[in-house]
């Protein structure tokens, strides 16, 4: 159990350089064929999901990532409910529970 958490907190860290320095980050997001072979399904069933707002996603200029947190919460209802989890309706109750107070804390 310890080398599968090893091994995606090994993925989650990203090494960058600052003059000169290698430094490390946590990664916050991937983009979406990483998240796509994260979760197993294709680049273009994810789009869609993300497309439809089905699925969460951020938009960055042109470029579209998939929060970690975003994969990690919708396995853990399926792990921790033991049900099937759909992705369209889980990011329509995780959106509507969230209130406008939310944000802004």
């Amino acid at each position: 159990m310890t080398e599968i958490q090893d091994t995606a907190a090994e993925q989650r860290t990203v090494v960058f350089h600052r003059r000169g320095t290698p430094r490390t980050a946590t990664r916050l997001a991937v983009p979406l064929d990483e998240a796509a072979a994260m979760v197993g399904v294709s680049y273009n069933t994810l789009w869609r999901a993300v497309r439809d707002n089905q699925f969460p996603g951020v938009r960055i200029r042109d470029r579209i990532v998939i929060p970690i947190k975003a994969i990690d919460m919708l396995f853990d209802a399926a792990t921790t409910t033991g049900e099937l989890v759909d992705s369209a309706q889980w990011t329509a109750h995780w959106t509507a529970s969230l209130t406008p107070g939310d944000a802004a804390a």
